[in-house]
C-alpha cells in the first residue's frame, strides 16, 4: 500500500473529529451460543456423516431426511439411487475434526479438515471389488446448518485441501 494512503487511512478511519474520543455507534452485546446448542450443531454434523455414509454403502437414502435439509437431501438421495441403478455400492470412512465457525439464530456453519482413505466400489450383488484402488483424499468442508425442528445439514462446499 502506499504510505500516502495508509497515513490516510490511519487518520480518517481512527479518530472521532467531533468528541475526539472513539465512541463506537453499536448497542448490541455478542450472543454467544450456548454450550448445549454448539453440542447439538455437532452431533448433527456427525449423524450426517454416518448417515451418508450408510446410505452410500447399503444403496439406503432413507435415513438421509432425519439430518440433512432440502434440495441436499433430494439430492443425495439421487447419488444414492443412481449407484443402485449402477448395481454398486461405495464405501469410505472419515476421519472428521468439526470446528463452530458461527452460530447465529437457526443457522450454524462449520469448518471441518476431512480425511478418507476415499471410496471403495464394490458390486451390489456379489460384493466384489469394482473399478480403480480408493484414493485417499483431504479436504476443507465448509458447512451449513440449519434448525429444522432440529439441526440439518443444509450444504456441504468442498474447499482446498487442509
Amino acid at each position: 500500500m502506499r504510505p500516502v494512503l495508509a497515513c490516510l487511512l490511519l487518520a480518517t478511519a481512527c479518530s472521532n473529529a467531533a468528541a475526539g474520543i472513539f465512541q463506537p455507534s453499536g448497542t448490541g452485546e455478542p450472543v454467544v451460543p450456548s454450550p448445549d446448542q454448539r453440542a447439538a450443531v455437532v452431533a448433527a454434523y456427525l449423524d450426517f456423516h454416518r448417515a451418508f455414509q450408510t446410505a452410500l454403502g447399503g444403496n439406503d437414502a432413507t435415513g438421509l431426511p432425519a439430518v440433512t435439509a432440502e434440495p441436499l437431501t433430494s439430492r443425495l438421495t439421487e447419488v444414492v439411487r443412481s449407484q443402485e441403478r449402477r448395481s454398486v455400492v461405495r464405501r469410505t470412512h472419515t476421519a472428521v475434526n468439526p470446528r463452530i465457525a458461527w452460530i447465529k439464530g437457526g443457522t450454524a456453519h462449520i469448518v471441518d479438515c476431512v480425511s478418507s482413505p476415499g471410496f471403495t466400489t464394490f458390486d451390489a450383488g456379489s460384493g466384489k471389488r469394482r473399478g480403480p484402488a480408493a484414493r485417499p483424499e483431504q479436504a476443507v468442508l465448509n458447512t451449513r446448518l440449519v434448525l429444522d425442528g432440529t439441526w440439518k445439514v443444509a450444504s456441504i462446499r468442498a474447499g482446498g485441501p487442509c
